[in-house]
């Protein structure tokens, strides 16, 4: 018989981790030299970007690392041991996630995996809701398609505004 388990949103578990591998491997980033050379192969594979749109100096991306803001980061590997993507939580509660096959199978994986070992910071009215949400790429129809398969729900749409960079008075 089949038992039910419902997440925090009344979700039901078995259906975000249905065909989930329960091996998959989440390795947190502890800044090794290996590390920063495969996050920095992994960045140079994306075909989406927000937050940048051109491949960083390896240097660049290095102290980046070393002082990245996160609230923790790690590299997905698959069951060969080869890394696929990576993830990492912001303070804000925006899961960030970048994988380069399966999307829908590495997405349930990660959201099962961050189900199991954290929970949202608490709301900030105006500052910080009290859930995890991500951010996607317009044009990432993949990642799309698999939050949807995972019955994420569709919150918001965002947009850079063409206003130019000038000093506060």
């Amino acid at each position: 018989m089949s038992q039910t388990m419902m997440n925090r949103r009344g979700v039901d578990r078995n259906v975000v981790m249905a065909g989930v591998d329960e091996f998959q491997h989440f390795e947190k980033i502890e800044k090794t030299p290996e590390q920063i050379q495969a996050l920095y192969d992994l960045l140079g594979q994306r075909k989406y970007g927000i937050s940048h749109r051109a491949l960083p100096s390896f240097a660049d991306h290095e102290a980046f690392v070393r002082n990245h803001p996160y609230r923790c980061w790690y590299l997905i590997k698959s069951s060969s041991g080869r890394y696929v993507g990576s993830f990492y939580l912001m303070n804000d509660n925006c899961v960030g996630l970048s994988v380069f096959e399966d999307a829908d199978y590495y997405l349930r994986a990660t959201l099962a995996y961050i189900e199991r070992t954290y929970s949202p910071l608490p709301a900030i009215p105006s500052v910080r809701a009290g859930f995890f949400f991500m951010n996607i790429a317009p044009g990432n129809k993949d990642m799309q398609a698999a939050l949807l398969a995972a019955n994420a729900r569709h919150i918001q749409s965002s947009y850079e505004l063409p206003i130019s960079k000038n000093e506060q008075s």
